[in-house]
């Protein structure tokens, strides 16, 4: 049985699905980043990140992998993964294909994360956004996050990664 058309479906994401998460992060990723960090450090960021080793490696080191699909097209992925302090988790990426944001889809894959983790008794949430990246940030605080501290983080290469670090307690 198909979902009724627009509604959304997660689909749990494995080794098999790493051309997918590429294929939808080349749809947010260079018009997400393009005005706030150079066309080279982008460059350098998604092979760091969405290689097909690299994106191996993190199924592998346990991060759990989400798509996000409407009429059976993917249009999002997420991921997430317990941190060494067993009640928080980190959310590593959450991306929704620009051209269909703002419709409830990054919501709806949030609300399924934090279910996810609050289900393994996790009660805070953390991640990483851009400094710059005001659209992300102003999602993030509308979702309940709120900003616990800046970082400067050397990822290599003489490229930085200026972002704030966001939680949200999930449980009381």
């Amino acid at each position: 049985m198909t979902p009724p058309e627009g509604q959304i479906v997660f689909k749990d994401a494995g080794y098999g699905d790493i051309h997918t998460i590429q294929e939808v992060m080349m749809k947010v990723w260079p018009q997400t980043y393009a005005p706030i960090i150079s066309e080279d450090q982008i460059s350098y960021m998604i092979q760091m990140m969405y290689s097909d080793q690299s994106l191996h490696q993190q199924m592998k080191d346990g991060q759990h992998f989400i798509l996000a699909l409407t009429d059976n097209v993917p249009v999002g992925y997420a991921s997430f993964s317990r941190t060494e302090n067993w009640t928080t988790y980190k959310l590593h990426k959450l991306y929704i294909d620009t051209n269909i944001q703002r419709k409830g889809i990054g919501t709806a894959l949030l609300n399924k994360i934090i279910q996810i983790i609050k289900s393994d008794h996790g009660k805070f949430l953390h991640l990483q956004v851009n400094r710059n990246n005001f659209h992300a940030l102003d999602f993030y605080k509308k979702n309940g996050f709120f900003i616990i501290k800046a970082i400067d983080m050397d990822i290599g290469n003489g490229f930085f990664m200026n972002d704030y670090i966001l939680q949200k307690r999930l449980m009381a």
